[in-house]
């Protein structure tokens, strides 16, 4: 049986209150200048869990923190993180060569 698409759209309503609803647990703040940081989120979504990595700014217009488009989010699945984890460790290894 088809659902509606009256029904669909509800259910996507839905979801997206849902996500909006969901307040992302920051796990840590990097500063990289007065007006930028790096934020770093756990926050889940339909069952799922995930990690957001993202460059935010300070409004001059506002005042308030808000978040950019340079960032990523992650699936967190051990594999995920671990990779992510061992890559960041190859980094630092490099990094320390110099």
């Amino acid at each position: 049986m088809a659902i509606p698409d009256n029904v669909k759209a509800y259910q996507a309503y839905q979801d997206w209150k849902k996500l909006r609803a969901s307040k992302p647990q920051y796990v840590a703040t990097i500063r990289k200048a007065d007006l930028l940081e790096i934020r770093i989120s756990f926050s889940s979504f339909k069952d799922r869990e995930f990690v957001d990595v993202r460059e935010w700014y300070l409004s001059r217009e506002t005042g308030e923190w808000k978040p950019s488009q340079k960032g990523f989010t992650l699936p967190i699945e051990v594999e995920t993180i671990e990779d992510v984890r061992d890559g960041l460790t190859a980094v630092i290894a490099l990094l320390e060569e110099r």
